[in-house]
């Protein structure tokens, strides 16, 4: 059927912060479109939630050429796709049309990563979905480990490929995905603290299909407490009916406490992984998609990742610092005619941060030398005010001793006079005069 573009909205699962759109592609799908007027069709399915809406599977690239060949609707296949098919058609549409790049491989694993989360986190032994991965695996030891750190290489390789890395051999031919692409990705979202977002929308999720659930639940259960209510008191008089009511409330009040305490241990525990993860976040996802090769794109995130890369290289600059590698790999690469391998790669990186540990060691100088100034002018300035308050203090005591001396009336005693303090006062005075004539020189 053909779908207008204005009903179309993007795949749930598609990340375009991690693999966006291909400009080029899409430039090229326009072309094609504009002179064939058409292209093959997409595959949707109907939105869950709103009515005369449709999520795409796949064709993103081919409905953002749509609107320039001025298209307005386009050739699409509707069906009833569930959540992981919908991820799997996500995920073949990638690894056709861009091969096993770090992006593709990047965004595909996030996208089964989140479906598989919230699939075991609410799931149970029975379904179907959560048997087809959980293999030897018991569900509560599952749940567990994909509540803290999310779902694991082995998990994932055999909800992608379906079928364990020890059936690689017999079945080498279906594998979508290789082991050490999923490892590889997984080492990305977990660095960039991508992997920590997954498991808390998933957990948020699965606590609001719970809470629905329990609603729903509660109120079967409430229409059936209040059907037996009806039918107590047509047998029952006034004062049994107050005392039913009077328990009724007892024991949701009761419910609604325990509900809440749950509720608040749950709130709890998905804070403390939320900040456990929070703290391995420090690598830019958005390098993956600078490097040609996954191998370039490890040996990149170990070296900005490593004690001394942290120092010198902070995670805000990371995306910048990758693409003066690229190009530094791009020429060199062209200048021998040859690949860089990993270690190759290694050697460019280790030069460029000892050059940027250079430059910081200078600034580190720089930005000493102009503390320590700071801190003198400080200390100076606190000196002056002390110095500007002595003199105020005694000026103002000076000025009430002349003011006492005036209204002095007793004739049988002199005025007191304190022959030390005027002493002192008067050798304050000449060395004042000479520090004032020192620092005047100055």
């Amino acid at each position: 059927m053909k779908i207008k573009l204005s009903q179309l909205d993007a795949n749930p699962f598609r990340d375009f912060h991690l693999y966006p759109i291909d400009e080029e592609q899409v430039e090229r799908l326009r072309q094609s479109m504009a002179q064939l007027g058409s292209f093959s069709a997409i595959t949707v399915r109907e939105h869950p939630t709103r009515a005369g809406r449709y999520q795409m599977a796949c064709g993103h690239n081919r409905v953002q050429a749509a609107p320039g060949a001025r298209l307005t609707e386009i050739e699409a296949v509707v069906g009833r796709y569930s959540d992981a098919e919908m991820v799997a058609v996500l995920a073949l549409e990638n690894l056709t049309q861009r091969g096993h790049n770090a992006g593709s491989v990047l965004d595909s694993v996030a996208a089964y990563s989140r479906v598989v989360a919230k699939a075991v986190l609410l799931g149970d032994e029975d379904d179907e979905a959560v048997s087809k991965i959980l293999d030897t695996t018991t569900l509560a030891r599952t749940q567990a480990s994909v509540a803290q750190e999310g779902p694991g290489a082995r998990l994932l390789y055999r909800a992608i490929n379906g079928f364990d890395k020890s059936e690689r051999r017999a079945k080498k031919d279906a594998e979508q995905i290789t082991s050490t692409e999923i490892e590889t990705a997984l080492a990305t979202l977990k660095a960039s603290g991508y992997m920590a977002r997954i498991v808390r929308e998933a957990h948020r999720e699965v606590e609001a299909i719970r809470s629905e659930r329990e609603e729903r639940a509660e109120a079967k259960r409430e229409e059936e407490r209040r059907a037996e209510e009806r039918r107590l008191a047509a047998i029952k008089d006034a004062e049994k009916r107050r005392q039913a009511e009077a328990k009724q409330a007892a024991r949701q009040r009761e419910e609604e406490q325990v509900k809440a305490r749950e509720e608040e241990r749950r709130r709890k525990e998905a804070a403390a992984i939320a900040a456990q993860n929070a703290t391995r976040a420090g690598y830019d996802e958005r390098v993956s998609s600078v490097f040609r090769l996954s191998s370039h794109e490890k040996a990149f995130r170990e070296a900005v990742l490593s004690e001394g890369g942290k120092r010198i290289i902070p995670k805000d600059k990371q995306l910048e610092f990758a693409k003066v590698v690229r190009a530094a790999v791009d020429r060199r690469e062209h200048q021998t005619s040859k690949d860089i391998g990993s270690v190759g790669l290694e050697g460019i990186i280790q030069a460029m941060m000892a050059d940027a540990l250079g430059l910081q060691r200078k600034i580190n100088a720089e930005e000493r030398a102009d503390f320590l100034q700071n801190n003198a002018i400080a200390r100076i300035n606190k000196l002056w005010d002390d110095v500007r308050r002595g003199l105020n203090m005694a000026e103002t005591a000076l000025e009430h001793l002349a003011e006492e001396h005036q209204k002095w009336e007793f004739k049988k005693a002199l005025f007191p006079f304190d022959a030390e303090a005027v002493r002192r006062f008067d050798h304050t005075v000449s060395k004042l005069g000479g520090l004032r004539k020192k620092l005047k020189g100055k």
